[in-house]
């Protein structure tokens, strides 16, 4: 809660008549015309000169809704080749004809580039209307696609643009950085004396400029609706305080390694309504705010644009107040496109009866559910926290009261009988049916990796994407997704491995770490035999385990076990596997064997350990870390060799390594023993964590750098 800052808590008031824009169109500094490089960051392709976005409340010309229009005014120097995409732009805006809002599509969007002929004249081009191109995407969004004419190495360019949108609750987050530096980045806020808002900095280290302002503003609204009594000018009062928040000089964001969503670590400023009262302006306010204000119903986005008209206008004082997280799980419990398909009836009974039919025990049950719905069950690629296909509740009620009949809830029904859903009716079901089955079964809500971070001040649930099950057998916990019909029961996704997710339960609610039930593995046991005819026999073993078994899996399903083993081969160095094990049994590790025999002819023998360590000293450039290290899962490899040898000969083994770090979540070991002709190696490397923080850096580059360096120094085998 370090974070929170409410809009009637901070800082001190200062005119508003101080806050100038910090960049004008048309308004060139000479020195940015002529720089050639940026001294703060001379390996920059290009630099953000300025970056300035407003966010504050109007309605369009002529329009008839209130809106939050977001604005937003770049300023960027091309320095190098390599800069010359800055000119290419795609800007993200809703379609407000699709949303059923004809007349309201005020987006505007300028630009222009600057250039300096050979003798220092200043030369411009302007962006025309007819070079932006727009195209659809999904949900009523249309996509501005523009290429500034004329963009050169040493150009600069000036791009703006205004928006209309309905982001009133959750408005869209501000990035101060970028992945090319930033020299100034300010952003400002109005809100009206009725809004309060919640600005949440995250990777923040503090703001060069933080105030806040009282502003003035009076809309006049022009209205023929209703009777003749409506039909004139109305004033509403806009008034309230504004927000600045200011950044300079931000260092570029170009840590790619070990990195799996580097939007997660960007210095930013998240944005979210806390409080919304009612002024009690009358009918013409509700009509004009209608559209902003029903986005705060639950369940907006799933109504159709059309539908959206006729949702009920939020009735009381208070229309919203954020929650927090004890009733943020009270509101998840109460609603009916989450809490609710979980208890309501569907007919489940004869599918539950033949899954668990000849299953004596809980955890034999909960596998045959599991393996039902993964196998049966396709999986729409959707992610969503809520079931979307429900009945309504006031309906159902109804239909109950007037014909005595429980009515036949379709929220789980419907998907199951369909057989496919998102990956919350999938995982409902799942939960549904390990429940009835007697296995304490709850929900558990998360953000997969691509859809972001959550911040930890907002309990607002389209933080949240993504849903999976968490069942308790005596005193084990078992946490299940069966979106992929190939994942076995004790595998998560690997993309939130390690991560926080959010039990939703009425009395143990809270956060817990996601895990596996069992640990991501690659062994191999080599056994060499060498006979006084110096006779070479050669037997290996390779088993995987967890992700790495997974992966070979889900290959050979789609490519077949030929070439799976050829990518096998590579990845481990080994040669001439004729055949993968236990493909189709999953209780097991996926195994391999290789016999081989040879005879050499030379007094001496070198051996390599079969280790691959994944990663080497190249993956580790770094010379300073500012972001925590992410792997995809914790992983560990074990190599051991056993030598026997006849009498005559001997082994001459390196010498024995260590390297912990980390509190012995970065650690490999390399030892060796010798038992009358019998030589023993072992080497273990273990990373059981997936994420460290940027001190670790470097003790991860030294792990890797001494392993490589020691799986380089050979084992000799010769006579004496």
């Amino acid at each position: 809660m370090k974070y929170i800052t409410l809009i009637t808590l901070l800082f001190v008031f200062t005119s508003l008549s101080a806050q100038k824009d910090p960049i004008k169109w048309k308004e060139i500094a000479m020195e940015d015309l002529q720089m050639q490089r940026y001294e703060m960051d001379t390996s920059a392709v290009a630099v953000v000169l300025c970056d300035y976005g407003q966010y504050y409340f109007d309605t369009n010309p002529n329009g008839r809704h209130l809106f939050l229009f977001n604005t937003r005014y770049i300023r960027i120097k091309i320095l190098k080749e390599d800069g010359l995409k800055y000119a290419k732009l795609s800007i993200p805006f809703t379609d407000k004809n699709c949303e059923q809002m004809q007349g309201e599509n005020a987006i505007v969007i300028k630009g222009m580039v600057y250039n300096l002929s050979k003798n220092g004249d200043l030369k411009s081009s302007k962006l025309k209307q007819r070079d932006i191109k727009y195209r659809d995407s999904a949900n009523c969004i249309k996509i501005a696609e523009i290429n500034l004419p004329n963009v050169t190495v040493g150009s600069v360019i000036d791009y703006y643009y205004q928006i209309p949108t309905l982001d009133f609750v959750s408005p869209k987050t501000w990035n101060f950085q970028w992945e090319i530096p930033v020299r100034h980045s300010e952003f400002r806020m109005r809100v009206p004396r009725y809004f309060q808002y919640m600005f949440s900095p995250s990777n923040m280290d503090g703001f060069d400029t933080i105030e806040e302002t009282n502003y003035s503003r009076t809309l006049m609204f022009n209205t023929n609706i209703g009777s003749y009594r409506y039909r004139r000018l109305y004033n509403f009062d806009l008034s309230g305080k504004q927000m600045q928040f200011v950044k300079q000089y931000v260092e570029a964001f170009n840590h790619e390694n070990f990195i799996l969503n580097k939007e997660n670590y960007y210095k930013k400023l998240n944005i979210h309504l806390v409080k919304a009262t009612n002024e009690n302006y009358g009918y013409v306010w509700q009509y004009l705010t209608h559209a902003l204000f029903t986005t705060m119903v639950d369940g907006y986005e799933n109504y159709e644009p059309i539908q959206r008209r006729s949702i009920i206008y939020p009735a009381g004082y208070i229309l919203y107040s954020l929650p927090d997280w004890e009733k943020f799980t009270e509101n998840l419990l109460k609603s009916e496109r989450f809490g609710l398909p979980l208890i309501k009836h569907w007919e489940y009974e004869p599918y539950l009866s033949e899954m668990i039919r000849d299953k004596n025990t809980d955890i034999d049950k909960m596998k045959a559910i599991y393996d039902h719905v993964r196998e049966n069950m396709n999986w729409t690629g959707e992610h969503d926290i809520y079931v979307r296909s429900v009945f309504n509740q006031g309906l159902s009620w109804l239909y109950t009261k007037i014909t005595k009949k429980l009515i036949k809830e379709k929220s789980l029904g419907k998907p199951f009988e369909k057989k496919e859903g998102s990956s919350s009716e999938i995982n409902f079901i799942l939960i549904s049916l390990l429940n009835k089955a007697g296995i304490k079964t709850r929900p558990v809500i998360l953000s997969t990796n691509n859809h972001g971070k959550i911040d930890l001040n907002i309990p607002d649930p389209n933080q949240f994407n993504h849903v999976i099950a968490l069942a308790e057998i005596g005193e084990h916990q078992y946490m299940l997704d069966a979106t992929d019909s190939i994942r076995p029961y004790y595998l998560l996704d690997q993309s939130y491995i390690g991560k926080n997710g959010f039990l939703v339960d009425a009395k143990d609610f809270g956060w817990i770490e996601l895990n596996n039930n069992i640990k991501n593995t690659t062994s191999i046991e080599e056994n060499i035999v060498i006979d006084s005819n110096l006779n070479f026999s050669n037997k290996i073993i390779l088993k995987k385990t967890g992700y790495d078994a997974l992966d070979i899996r889900r290959a050979t399903q789609l490519q077949g076990e030929e070439k799976t083993i050829q990518h096998i081969e590579q990845e481990t160095g080994l040669r001439n596997i004729k055949k993968i094990d236990n493909l189709n049994d999953e209780e097991s590790p996926i195994s391999a064997e290789i016999k081989e025999q040879q005879t050499f002819d030379n007094n001496i023998l070198k051996i390599y350990p079969k280790l691959n360590p994944v990663f080497t000293e190249m993956d580790f450039q770094e010379t300073i870390r500012n972001y925590p290290v992410e792997f995809k899962y914790p992983f560990r490899k074990f190599y051991s060799l056993q030598i026997e040898l006849p009498e005559g000969f001997e082994c001459i083994m390196p010498s024995d390594s260590t390297y912990s770090s980390y509190g012995g979540n970065v650690f490999y070991n390399y030892k060796s023993l010798k038992n009358k002709n019998f030589y023993n190696l072992s080497i273990i490397l273990e990373i059981k964590m997936n994420s460290f923080p940027a001190l670790e850096y470097a003790n991860l580059a030294q792990l890797f750098a001494e392993l490589n360096e020691k799986l380089k120094e050979p084992i000799i085998i010769r006579k004496k």
